[in-house]
């Protein structure tokens, strides 16, 4: 059976951002080492706390997932330009 994660990228708007790269990218390592399928990153907006940009987090993640497989998990396109969306989810 495959398993996949959704991984959270959510942070209180007061929290520095120092640090959380490396507990993203130590989560990940975790999630391929334990013989997760797929990770998934999502996106939300309008809230009270912050989220960094899946496509950032997306990115950074790339050289740490291995064999795993890598998405966005919710990608809401009004808060994005189209074009640059659909070069984004290219394979």
């Amino acid at each position: 059976m495959d398993v996949s994660y959704t991984l959270g990228t959510q942070f209180a708007r007061s929290r520095s951002l120092d640090g959380i790269a490396e507990e993203l990218v130590y989560q990940t390592e975790l999630l391929r080492d334990g013989g997760f399928y797929c990770l998934f990153v999502p996106e939300h907006h309008a809230t009270d706390d912050s989220y960094l940009y899946n496509e950032a987090v997306v990115s950074y993640l790339a050289n740490h997932v291995g064999d795993m497989k890598l998405g966005t998990g919710v990608c809401l396109l009004p808060f994005h330009n189209p074009v640059r969306i659909a070069e984004f989810e290219e394979p």
